[in-house]
């Protein structure tokens, strides 16, 4: 049990080892797979999944290296599949919106239990149903014409995906979907998809690595209760690689979709308790 304790269960998780050792490995499945390649936005679920278990403060800080472990095994399985200038014009409002987000996160008062840390849990999983919704709503859109030249990205959508990307991101990890949507008119191959996006998300988790050490959100304890799930994320993403080589989407993609759902009515229902 001490080792449980020194290492598994944080201080002030909110539930016993078991459900909390359960509920981390889901949420590591889900952003690991959908790294991989066949997640379909389902990694979105993550960080508001570990917040049924764990402070926030704890988990936004302790969720980043696992995110950027993801990413470099994401860029290892994908080794020259990606396309620079599918994202280039996101790189600086990403930047920009990272740090004005985290100055803002920086004099929030995240301490457990404190009226902020309830009010910046209800936001993120906000944020989480509206970028989740939007998401949805793009998917319910009738099929793109396959002979349609693809799209070739504005200056005014980079700006206003790479700002509400970099909010979203510091707060929630949770811009994949926002990527996503970015990536997917420009019509790229799956597996250049994948490489492209994973490039882009090691970068953007890299620059947010020294200011969340800086201001405190990582920390000795974040790294040594994170570590189990850093070395268990290569096998996830090994997973999603495989699967994306060699299975049909189809049906993963609607379990998502749905568990995006059942996601969006739960954290609605938490978000209002906490805000009404």
């Amino acid at each position: 049990m001490d080792f449980i304790h020194s290492w598994i269960v944080p201080p002030g998780a909110m539930s016993g080892p078991l459900v909390f050792a359960c509920v981390a490995m889901a949420a590591l499945f889900f952003v690991s797979v959908d790294k991989g390649g066949l997640g379909g936005g389902i990694g979105i679920i993550s960080v508001p999944l570990m917040l049924q278990v764990a402070p926030v403060k704890f988990t936004i800080g302790m969720w980043l290296p696992v995110l950027i472990i993801c990413d470099f095994c994401t860029i290892r399985n994908y080794p020259s599949e990606w396309k620079p200038r599918a994202i280039s014009k996101l790189i600086v409002p990403v930047i920009l919106a990272v740090a004005a987000t985290t100055l803002a996160l920086n004099r929030a008062n995240l301490e457990n239990d404190s009226p902020h840390a309830k009010q910046m849990e209800a936001w993120l999983k906000l944020s989480v149903v509206v970028v989740s919704v939007i998401f949805l709503l793009l998917k319910l859109r009738p099929a793109p014409d396959e002979n349609a030249p693809a799209w070739t990205p504005t200056w005014p959508a980079a700006i206003g995906v790479g700002i509400l990307g970099g909010v979203t991101t510091t707060i929630a990890h949770a811009a994949g979907p926002i990527v996503t949507m970015y990536l997917l008119p420009q019509k790229l191959n799956r597996r250049e998809f994948v490489g492209t996006a994973g490039r882009f998300y090691f970068a953007l988790n890299s620059i947010k690595l020294p200011s969340f050490i800086a201001i405190g959100l990582i920390n000795w304890t974040t790294l040594r209760y994170g570590l189990w799930l850093m070395l268990l994320a290569p096998l996830g993403v090994g997973l999603g690689s495989w699967l994306n080589r060699r299975m049909n989407p189809v049906w993963f993609v609607r379990i998502v979709h749905t568990s995006l759902v059942l996601v969006t009515i739960k954290f609605t229902y938490d978000a209002w308790k906490v805000m009404r």
